[in-house]
């Protein structure tokens, strides 16, 4: 069993490393929703008739749900290979320990 003042800390480090793996989650889906929107353009994602162009190159979306929720579909296909990545680590990890 380990101390206590062990496990406090053990607990603080993955409540931050939780914490810093949220914020790279949603930080690279809207960084991603950029990349995919300058790649296919706007129209793709929230549809034709709520993209507004005006004079001056800049575009104005009229329809804020559909980008929350490709953000959303970005931020749960970040969040799904990383659970695939982490499980593979910690089943390598063990094939790796039961071998010696």
């Amino acid at each position: 069993m380990k101390k206590p003042a062990v496990q406090i800390v053990r607990f603080f480090l993955w409540l931050i490393a939780g914490w810093f793996f949220l914020v790279l989650v949603f930080s690279g889906a809207g960084w991603i929703f950029g990349v995919l929107v300058d790649r296919f353009g706007p129209e793709f994602f929230v549809g034709a008739e709520y993209v507004v162009r005006d004079g001056n190159g800049g575009v104005w979306y009229t329809n804020p749900g559909a980008i929350i929720r490709w953000q959303a579909l970005i931020a749960l296909a970040e969040c799904l290979l990383a659970g695939v990545l982490i499980y593979g680590a910690f089943l390598l990890r063990r094939r790796l320990k039961s071998r010696s």
